[in-house]
């Protein structure tokens, strides 16, 4: 009995010392993984977001103020998120993932994920400095296109978050810089997000588009747009209720708001 008892003693032993490796094994992988990782800027600091003011069509031959502004942004959607769709769906793919120490200030996300014909590897790197972090996010492809460990998009952040580059170079037959975003954020987590076509010797170079906020409780959100030099174009909306305003020399040929309510119909604007 007392050899049994001392057996079973062993064994309890051996079991308690398993689990408590486990544990420490298990904890040292998730700091070695996570612990002092660079924070990865929130996504609305990487492109446009155009969702506020989507399209709404109608069988309506004349255009409505709102209708003129979703067109306005129609371009820059396409160049953002149509262009730039696969390093785009990249940045949310790595967002999900595990930070990896790979260096003693050098971190890694990795994913591979499908996108229509296209299988994507993509690897984000994040070099921790003092005061800032530098991002690479490398791009491999196969399918209907194909890509070598292309360095798709890099850039830099402040390690507090309040703002920050990326630069987009167009594809790996053409690896010329593209676009380039500024972005800004507030202590609110609120900002402004600016982006700014940077290709070389083509009609649309140095036009840029900003989105934010605004302290004005009727119109909170906004977007300002360049195209082709000199041409301006300012939208305020709500973003609740989606009634907001435009006001585009070259679209109206006046300097007035051109307004809408929250049924996208055409209003006289009250200021």
């Amino acid at each position: 009995m007392q050899y049994i008892n001392m057996k079973n003693g062993k064994n309890f032993l051996s079991l308690f010392i398993l689990i408590i490796l486990t544990v420490y094994i298990f904890i040292s992988c998730k700091k070695e993984m996570n612990e002092d990782a660079p924070v990865i800027p929130a996504f609305s600091f990487i492109t446009i977001d155009f969702s506020g003011l989507s399209m709404k069509k109608d069988g309506s031959v004349t255009l409505s103020n709102f209708q003129y502004s979703s067109i306005s942004l129609a371009l820059w959607n396409t160049l953002l998120n149509v262009n730039c769709s696969i390093p785009l769906n990249a940045f949310k793919q790595v967002m999900e993932q595990r930070a990896v120490n790979i260096d003693n200030n050098v971190w890694e996300w990795k994913c591979k994920f499908n996108a229509d014909s296209v299988i994507v590897n993509a690897t984000l790197q994040g070099k921790l400095g003092s005061d800032s972090i530098e991002w690479k996010l490398f791009i491999s492809t196969s399918g209907s296109i194909s890509t070598d460990n292309f360095l798709w998009v890099e850039g830099k952040s402040a390690t507090d978050q309040t703002g920050g580059w990326w630069l987009f170079n167009e594809n790996q037959s053409n690896p010329s810089s593209y676009l380039k975003v500024l972005w800004s954020k507030k202590d609110d987590n609120s900002g402004t997000t600016k982006c700014i076509y940077i290709k070389a010797n083509d009609t649309l170079t140095n036009s840029f588009i900003e989105s934010g906020s605004t302290n004005n409780s009727l119109f909170d959100s906004y977007y300002n747009i360049q195209l082709y030099k000199n041409n301006q174009i300012n939208i305020e909306y709500n973003k609740a209720n989606k009634e907001g305003r435009m006001k585009s020399l070259f679209i109206f040929n006046d300097n007035n708001w051109h307004c809408w309510n929250s049924s996208f119909t055409n209003i006289v604007c009250e200021n």
